[in-house]
């Protein structure tokens, strides 16, 4: 098992390439109401 520890930097790089991911989930949806919906919780949460 690694032992690597999280620096600072590295946390950083994490949320943002998570954000970036969740951000093109979010568009990926279909333009509905239900997927404006669904849409606006993912990147309200």
């Amino acid at each position: 098992m690694k032992n690597d520890s999280m620096t600072p930097e590295r946390l950083e790089n994490r949320l943002v390439d998570f954000a970036v991911r969740i951000g093109n989930v979010a568009d990926a949806l279909p333009d509905t109401r239900l997927g404006n919906h669904i849409a606006g919780q993912i990147v309200r949460s």
